[in-house]
């Protein structure tokens, strides 16, 4: 919970609520705004700038007190109305992937038979919708279950460019079918991490769908040691995200103008990817990259914090 003094020195209290409205960490955090105006126009300004509530200077210690539990029970009952709805998706999304993988599998029996070309061009188109639902399937579980803290990590001591080279060979293929180039910078004096492989490879795979998916032609990844840190960069040439849009693009579902033009991706991706890192205790951020595009910038300790 948080009491906001309108009248402020530099930045009025309007204006921090505003940008509080516009952080993703800070969208939802219950504010009371506080202040000697009493004017009605004032009080709408407020409400424009996303205040849940108002205290009158002076301030009434009882008054103050029972409008800081009634946000408190509402910030309780909204946290219980996100547990829910992520044990409700855990639960539904765990009942279709058990009908996608038998579609999976009886569809790659189809493309492996015998069968004219026609009917094989049918069922390979079956097998990729349906691996394609998979993902989508196989994202929403990992969304709620960072959203409800279960993510856990299985951790090892990494080196980092292996890895970093396998994803690019993972990754080539969809590369190539875009006619775009992938570049790698020489990796010099690189340490090896404790992380979680899996989870390290998804955060990868992710950055660099994403940059591929919005390249016009060229993708670049970098990356270097700053002290006990790893830090990775992963750049594009494409039109890039504006200043307003960037701090949205880390939540679940949402996307930027460039992705709804072009219907490319649910949304989930990059959500992902801030969850896993922050798991490991790293930061990541996104910038207007030098190639003119959009660069995403995540850093990973040698060594994540205990849990």
């Amino acid at each position: 919970l948080m009491l906001l003094d309108v009248m402020m020195p530099g930045l009025s209290g309007l204006v921090v609520c505003q940008r509080l409205r516009s952080d993703p960490l800070t969208m939802f955090q219950p504010i009371i705004l506080v202040t000697s105006l009493t004017r009605r126009e004032d009080r709408l300004a407020g409400i424009d700038a996303g205040a849940d509530d108002f205290l009158t200077k002076p301030i009434d210690p009882l008054e103050l007190v029972a409008r800081v539990r009634s946000l408190l029970r509402i910030s309780q009952q909204r946290d219980e109305i996100e547990r829910l709805k992520n044990e409700f998706t855990s639960m539904l999304v765990h009942d279709l992937r058990s009908p996608l993988n038998s579609i999976l599998g009886f569809g790659q029996l189809l493309v492996d038979d015998a069968f004219p070309e026609e009917r094989q061009d049918s069922a390979a188109r079956i097998v990729s919708s349906a691996e394609r639902m998979l993902r989508l399937v196989n994202d929403i579980l990992d969304v709620s279950r960072l959203g409800a803290g279960f993510q856990t990590l299985t951790l090892t001591r990494l080196a980092p460019g292996p890895l970093l080279n396998q994803a690019v060979v993972e990754i080539l293929p969809q590369a190539n079918r875009r006619n775009i180039q992938v570049q790698m910078a020489p990796m010099l004096g690189m340490s090896p991490i404790l992380a979680d492989e899996g989870k390290l490879r998804q955060i990868l795979t992710n950055v660099l769908d994403n940059a591929i998916k919005f390249a016009a032609h060229l993708v670049r990844i970098e990356a270097d040691m700053i002290g006990d840190w790893l830090r990775i960069r992963i750049s594009d040439d494409g039109v890039g995200v504006s200043d307003a849009e960037r701090p949205a693009l880390w939540q679940a579902w949402h996307q930027t103008a460039t992705g709804r033009k072009s219907r490319q991706g649910s949304g989930l991706g990059l959500a992902i990817v801030k969850g896993l890192v922050e798991a490991h205790g790293g930061q990541i951020s996104a910038e207007r990259a030098a190639l003119g595009g959009l660069a995403i910038v995540f850093t990973l300790p040698m060594a994540p914090p205990p849990a």
